[in-house]
C-alpha cells in the first residue's frame, strides 16, 4: 500500500474501520438467506470490537509506520481479536474484505434483464454443460465446476452448494424462456450472486463471445473465438439460405438402437439447420420422441445421424428398416459432441462437418480443419488417433 504522506497512513486505517462502522449484512453479497441471521450477529459483535480499535488507533503513538500498525493489531490485541471476525478487521485483511466498497457495473443479458455485476469476476459457476463449454473455451481459469452428472434440464441446483462453491457470477447459456428467467432471478435473489442468461444461437455466438469477454477481462481471447465463429458462419451462409424444399432430409437421434429422435424446432437441431438439413421428425411439445424402426421408416429420412455409434452397427434397427443407400453418419466430436451434446458452440464443427457431408460440391471439412477448428475454440489440440477416419 502507498504511504500518501507523513502521517496519513494513520488516518487511511481510521477511515477503514470508520467504513466498519457504517457497514451493514445487507451489503455484502454472498450471505445466503440461511446464513444472515448468523451474519448480522457477527457484524454486531464486530461493531463493538471496531470501537475499541478505533479508539485506540486513534491514541495510540507507538506505531510509526504501517507495519508496525499491523504488528499492534496482532500483538497488543491477539488475545481479544485472535478470531475469525477479527481477523477480517485487521488493516491488511480490510484491503480485500467484503466489507471494502467495490465498484460495479450493469450488464444487461439476452433476456433484458439487467444484472449488476461486480468489479472483480474470479470464478464463474456454469448453469449447465452448455455453459459450462462456453466457460471452458474463453476462461477455463475462471470455471466453477459442480460435480455431475448433470441432468437433462439442470435447473434443480441447490442454493446452499451453489453458496458454497462461492461463484462471482453464475453464467447459463442456451434457449431463453419464462421457466428459466424466473429459476434465474430465484437464484440470483436468495445468494445474492449475479446470474446471467445468454443467447445460446449459433449464430449469436460472435457476439455473446465478445460481450462475455470483456466482463471476464479476456478480450483477446474473445477475438480470437468470434472471429472464427463468424469465419464458420459464413463458410455455411450460402448452404443456410438453402430452401426447406431443396434440403436433405436429416433424422438425428440417440440411444444405442438409435430410436430417441430429436424433434425439429428444437435447439438440439440448430447445427442440422445450420449444416443444411430437414429434419424429418415433426416438431412435438417435448425435445425427444421413442419411435420404432418402422416409423423412422416412414419418414424416409436421406440420410441418419446417431449420437452413438452402436445404432450404426450392421444389423442394428435402423440399418434393417432402412434402404441401404440410406447415408449413416455418427456424431464424430472428441472433446465435445459435434451436433448437440452439449448444445455449445461446440456444434459450430459439427455444423461444418455435416455441410461437407449433406454438399460435398458446395463446401468441404477436412480432418486438418476439424483440429484447427478445435484448437482455436477450445485451446487444445485433439489427440484421438482415429480422427481421420472419423472425419472421413
Amino acid at each position: 500500500m502507498r504511504e500518501s504522506g507523513k502521517g496519513n497512513w494513520k488516518q487511511h486505517y481510521i477511515i477503514k474501520l470508520q467504513n466498519v462502522q457504517r457497514a451493514d449484512v445487507a451489503s455484502c453479497p454472498r450471505i445466503c438467506s440461511g446464513q444472515k441471521q448468523l451474519s448480522r450477529r457477527w457484524f454486531e459483535e464486530s461493531l463493538k470490537e471496531t470501537d475499541c480499535l478505533l479508539r485506540d488507533l486513534k491514541t495510540n503513538d507507538r506505531a510509526k509506520t504501517v507495519e508496525e500498525t499491523n504488528s499492534l493489531f496482532l500483538n497488543d490485541w491477539e488475545a481479544q481479536m485472535f478470531s475469525r471476525r477479527s481477523l477480517l478487521l485487521s488493516p491488511l485483511a480490510l484491503e480485500a474484505a467484503f466489507l471494502k466498497p467495490s465498484r460495479a457495473s450493469n450488464f444487461i443479458d439476452s433476456a433484458g434483464r439487467k444484472v449488476q455485476l461486480p468489479n472483480s469476476i474470479k470464478r464463474i459457476l456454469s448453469a449447465g454443460p452448455p455453459a459450462e463449454a462456453l466457460l471452458d473455451s474463453l476462461a477455463p481459469d475462471k470455471l466453477v465446476r459442480l460435480v455431475g452428472p448433470w441432468t437433462d434440464i439442470q435447473k434443480l441446483l441447490d442454493i446452499g452448494a451453489i453458496c458454497a462453491l462461492q461463484p462471482d457470477l453464475i453464467v447459463d447459456y442456451g434457449a431463453i424462456d419464462e421457466r428459466y428467467i424466473a429459476f434465474a432471478n430465484k437464484v440470483q435473489t436468495e445468494t445474492g450472486i449475479p446470474y446471467l442468461l445468454l443467447d445460446g444461437r449459433l449464430v449469436k455466438v460472435p457476439e455473446i463471445i465478445r460481450r462475455l469477454g470483456s466482463i471476464v477481462r479476456n478480450d483477446d481471447r474473445a477475438k480470437d473465438i468470434a472471429k472464427t465463429a463468424e469465419h464458420a458462419l459464413q463458410k455455411l451462409a450460402p448452404i443456410m439460405q438453402k430452401p426447406v424444399r431443396e434440403r436433405i432430409s436429416v433424422y438425428y437421434a440417440r440411444g444405442s438402437d438409435g430410436l430417441r429422435a430429436v424433434h425439429a424446432g428444437s435447439s438440439l437441431e440448430e447445427a442440422i439447420v445450420l449444416a443444411g438439413g430437414r429434419n424429418v421428425v415433426l416438431p412435438g411439445e417435448e425435445t425427444f420422441s421413442v419411435m420404432s424402426a418402422d416409423e423412422v421408416a416412414m419418414l424416409k429420412p436421406s440420410v441418419v445421424i446417431l449420437a452413438n455409434p452402436t445404432a450404426a452397427k450392421p444389423g442394428a434397427p435402423l440399418r434393417q428398416a432402412l434402404p441401404a443407400e440410406t447415408l449413416f453418419l455418427v456424431d464424430p466430436g472428441l472433446q465435445y459432441g459435434w451436433v448437440e451434446r452439449p448444445p455449445s458452440l461446440n456444434r459450430l464443427s459439427g455444423a461444418l462437418w455435416l455441410a461437407s457431408r449433406l454438399y460435398p460440391e458446395e463446401i468441404s471439412f477436412s480432418a486438418d480443419d476439424a483440429s484447427t477448428m478445435n484448437v482455436a475454440l477450445f485451446d487444445r489440440f485433439p489427440t484421438d488417433p482415429t480422427i481421420n477416419e472419423m472425419i472421413r
